[in-house]
C-alpha cells in the first residue's frame, strides 16, 4: 500500500482504510503518521457519529517475532485519540 486506501460498498455503514505499514523508512512512516492523524481528526470532528472512526486494527507482519517500541507508542497516541 502506497498510500492510505478507503474501501466500502453503498448501504453499508462500513468503510475500511489501508494504510501503508510503519516498517518503511522513517519518513515514510512519519508522512503516513500525519497522514493518519489527518484523516482520524477529520472523520471525528463530524457531528454524525457513522462517519467517525470507531476502531483500528494494527497489524504485525508474520515475520516480526515483537511489537517494537516505536510501534507500542503509535499504538499508545491511537488510544489517546479515543479510537
Amino acid at each position: 500500500t502506497k498510500d492510505i486506501n478507503s474501501f466500502s460498498l453503498p448501504h453499508h455503514p462500513i468503510t475500511i482504510y489501508d494504510a501503508p505499514g510503519l516498517e518503511l523508512s522513517f519518513l515514510q512512516s512519519r508522512i503516513t503518521k500525519f497522514k493518519l492523524n489527518q484523516l482520524i481528526r477529520y472523520k471525528n470532528i463530524s457531528s454524525n457519529p457513522k462517519k467517525h472512526i470507531h476502531i483500528i486494527w494494527y497489524f504485525l507482519s508474520a515475520t516480526s517475532t515483537k511489537l517494537e517500541k516505536a510501534e507500542e507508542k503509535w499504538i499508545n497516541e491511537l488510544e489517546k485519540k479515543s479510537v
